[in-house]
């Protein structure tokens, strides 16, 4: 069965208008309207699939897989001190929805005035001590007074350690590298975490002597002088899997949010070229102004694919600019078309 003519024709423009503008210009003038749709959103898609792959593959426990400003000893700090007090803070679920809160003895054993909170000191070399780590408990308060409570902390000359903010329903760690350095806001690492996919009946004060799944340890605090390598990976591995859960439901959001984002301004970009390329062809003595603004639109359609092919590619290998590789190199092509192809005179 041989194909017709103008199918034969359709096929060779398709391909061809990965490198050339001239089919693109005949395939949007000359072509039905859903070739233009099609090239469109395939290239809307193929751009945004790295920047969804990248956000939707965040995980939370990649946090201590590189450098960590001494947040790894600070969490083994705050197991040990949770062990030797007797700390418990268990994952629990309260009304209809089931959601997921503590349920902790903090303030029967910090009562101290004022916000309950215990202190980690570290010993320096000429035998005096140094604030290392700090944990507060506010138990059931809202987002808005944890923001301005964590930000009267942080901002504050008792913030010289790293400083955990726990609360019945999340908890935010932020990390302070160099205690005695300066350090600004900006620059300060931050773990968040809520308790919605961890499981009922986690003892997060535990991971001294109990594992994630609240199993016991192969290496426990017991084992810490004897077996410090072990005893430390150990703990690390607890924590890892803790951040993973406790991060991933902040992680789906933010992934759905910025991956629909991206996509707006990939579609919002398409109609922008299609604009440019109908107000460039609008001189006078243009003898393209010919061209309908719907045309325009479509030959920008047509000019998508490629940018869209090549910011997939560049995108997975440099997912961080993902994002301005289809935006860059459809504005190069649809500026090279336009100063080239659609020149008056050409």
């Amino acid at each position: 069965m041989s194909l017709k003519p103008r199918t034969k024709e359709t096929i060779k423009l398709s391909f061809a208008q990965l490198i050339s503008n001239d089919a693109c210009i005949m395939g949007g003038r000359e072509r039905p309207w859903y070739f233009a749709i099609i090239f469109g959103l395939l290239a809307v898609v193929l751009a945004w699939i790295p920047i969804a792959v990248t956000y939707f593959t965040v995980d939370g426990s990649t946090i201590l897989n590189s450098t960590t400003y001494g947040l790894d000893n600070s969490l083994i700090a705050f197991q040990e001190e949770a062990n030797a007090s007797g700390l418990s803070m268990v994952v629990n679920e309260r009304g209809e929805n089931q959601e997921h809160y503590l349920v902790t003895n903090f303030n029967d054993i910090y009562s101290d005035v004022g916000d309950p909170y215990f202190d980690v000191n570290a010993v320096k070399e000429d035998g005096t001590q140094t604030l290392y780590f700090r944990c507060y408990y506010y138990g059931d308060i809202s987002s808005s007074d944890l923001t301005s409570k964590r930000s009267s902390v942080l901002s504050s000359e008792e913030y010289t350690a790293t400083t955990m903010f726990i609360t019945d329903t999340c908890f935010y760690i932020d990390v302070r590298p160099n205690s005695g350095g300066s350090y600004t806001s900006g620059s300060r690492m931050s773990v968040y975490g809520d308790y919605k996919n961890t499981p009922v009946g986690t003892d997060i004060a535990s991971f001294a002597t109990k594992k994630l799944d609240m199993s016991d340890r192969s290496y426990p605090i017991s084992t810490r002088d004897s077996n410090w390598d072990e005893y430390y990976n150990e703990s690390i591995e607890i924590w890892k899997g803790l951040f993973s859960q406790t991060y991933s439901s902040t992680a789906l959001t933010t992934a759905a949010t910025q991956s629909g984002i991206s996509a707006a301004v990939f579609v919002a970009m398409l109609f922008f070229m299609g604009l440019m390329i109908f107000v460039m062809t609008r001189g006078k003595n243009n003898p393209f102004k010919i061209y309908t603004f719907w045309e325009t639109q479509k030959i920008a359609y047509w000019l998508a694919f490629t940018p869209g092919l090549l910011g997939m590619i560049l995108g997975f290998f440099l997912p961080t600019y993902a994002i301005l590789f289809f935006v860059a190199l459809l504005g190069v092509r649809t500026v090279w078309l336009t100063l080239k192809n659609l020149k008056p005179g050409v």
